[in-house]
């Protein structure tokens, strides 16, 4: 129970969700990072798309290309989700990874008092894991 209500099983509690993404046993990569290479060979026009960018290491001008694309009718973002998971693998130093993963997702979570904050978020809509094996 959460505040009184029942979380089906499955579902995990905020709590959870605050931990750190769960690391590959003999990395230092998250389990997601250790996908990159499997997912390069399946679907190299999907991962590579953005690579010029992730060189850069610049979280904001991927967003900006990533906004660019979906306005030209591109409308597959997986690439953003690829070049992201490359962006942290790349990085590695926590404050940098933060930095890019903000700046890649335009967060400016800066809200004047009193506004009501939503977040709606989702994970694997791909089925990622059935397309790479």
């Amino acid at each position: 129970m959460v505040r009184g209500i029942a979380v089906p099983s499955g579902y995990r509690r905020a709590a959870e969700l605050d931990k750190k993404p769960a690391r590959h046993p003999n990395a230092s990569m998250t389990m997601e990072e250790t996908r990159i290479e499997s997912a390069v060979r399946s679907i190299p026009t999907v991962t590579d798309r953005y690579n010029d960018i992730v060189r850069l290491r610049d979280g904001a001008r991927l967003w900006e290309r990533a906004v660019a694309d979906v306005q030209s009718g591109h409308l597959d973002d997986r690439a953003l989700y690829w070049a992201r998971l490359k962006l942290r693998r790349d990085l590695g130093e926590p404050g940098a990874v933060d930095a890019a993963e903000r700046a890649s997702r335009n967060f400016d979570l800066t809200f004047p008092p009193g506004v009501l904050k939503v977040l709606v978020t989702g994970f694997d809509p791909f089925h990622l894991d059935d397309v790479i094996g």
